[in-house]
């Protein structure tokens, strides 16, 4: 303000400016009320939050503190990802090496999201997943730091790779199979061991119309009569068929399937697949000796009859000669007695 004075010196008008400050004071105000959203949603996150700056960190909240066994935020304040990590990662890679390229990569491209293995303070060992955003914080460039745990996941994915190896390994063991295919489509997989079982490579493609193929004469025709039934009225099936492999192998095997309803329509058809080639071989050998057996049986028996029968005829015989010589002596005693009598005779 500029006062403004006449010809005898007296102020005569004041001549000043006005300035509005109202929108400057808004964006101060949205400006504070961002920053205070931002440091509750910090604090109160039941994520591990961090605010890292180069490789070092400068914030952390509550739930980063317990995650790792802190007392308190302030302790891992100065602390690199470095100090609570191990060694190496589960890829075998230096966990130093490996920090500081994603922390690189981050700054350049604004973003990294990805998986890692921490450490407590305790020293055990935990499976996070990470992500670090590129933030622009009192003119400095910062890399905001959110970890989830997922150890649990983590442990139960071990288990399913456990449980897909032992499966794997028992159907190697067992020569049997899993396989299914869209109804509509006739697209399909199968397990490594059924494409196996048909000496093909696994990541070949497969379908309905590439399964067929592998049959000749009466398998074939059953194998198309038993899938028509199953999408057509819902009929499972259980075959024991020839198969004909890629190279051209002849095996027996063992296949049954069943129809998977949406609603009451059936869109999937799964099954499983075994190859009964040794089994089917020991049966037949087995069938084989039987025949053999019941040959001989038969054999033996027929030599039996025949023995009996001439034993029957022997004795017969002898019982007739028996019955003979009984007769002839008592002839004899009857003509030793006419003799007697005669003898006495005056």
């Amino acid at each position: 303000e500029s006062p403004k004075k006449d010809s005898s010196g007296k102020v005569s008008y004041i001549v000043g400016a006005l300035r509005n400050n109202t929108n400057k004071k808004r964006a101060f105000d949205e400006l504070t009320e961002s920053e205070n959203k931002y440091r509750m949603l910090f604090q109160k996150s039941a994520d591990a939050n961090l605010v890292m700056e180069n490789l070092t960190f400068i914030e952390a909240n509550k739930s980063a503190a317990e995650v790792f066994g802190f007392e308190s935020e302030d302790e891992m304040v100065g602390l690199t990802p470095l100090d609570i990590s191990p060694e190496f990662q589960p890829d075998g890679m230096p966990s130093d090496q490996k920090a500081r390229s994603i922390v690189k990569e981050a700054y350049n491209k604004g973003f990294k999201h990805f998986e890692w293995v921490h450490q407590n303070k305790k020293g055990d060992h935990i499976w996070f997943n990470i992500s670090l955003t590129k933030i622009l914080d009192k003119g400095k460039y910062k890399l905001y730091v959110v970890l989830r745990n997922i150890n649990k996941s983590k442990e139960t994915e071990n288990e399913l790779r456990k449980i897909n190896l032992i499966l794997r390994e028992t159907g190697k063991l067992a020569k049997v199979g899993g396989w299914e295919f869209d109804a509509e489509s006739g697209e399909g997989t199968w397990t490594d061991e059924v494409a196996r079982i048909h000496e093909v490579d696994p990541a070949e493609p497969t379908s309905v119309e590439k399964g067929i193929s592998f049959y000749k004469d009466q398998s074939r025709e059953k194998i198309e009569k038993a899938l028509n039934d199953l999408i057509q009225n819902g009929t499972p099936y259980d075959l024991e068929l020839i198969l004909h492999t890629k190279p051209g192998n002849k095996k027996w095997i063992r296949t049954i399937g069943h129809p998977v309803y949406k609603g009451q329509k059936i869109t999937r058809v799964i099954g499983s697949f075994q190859d009964i080639t040794d089994h089917k071989e020991a049966e037949m050998e087995i069938k084989k000796y039987r025949e053999h057996l019941e040959e001989l049986v038969k054999e033996r028996t027929a030599e039996l009859e025949e023995s009996n029968a001439q034993l029957e005829r022997m004795n017969n015989l002898f019982v007739g000669r028996e019955f003979r010589i009984k007769e002839l002596k008592t002839q004899i005693e009857h003509l030793k007695k006419e003799l007697n009598d005669y003898s006495r005779k005056p």
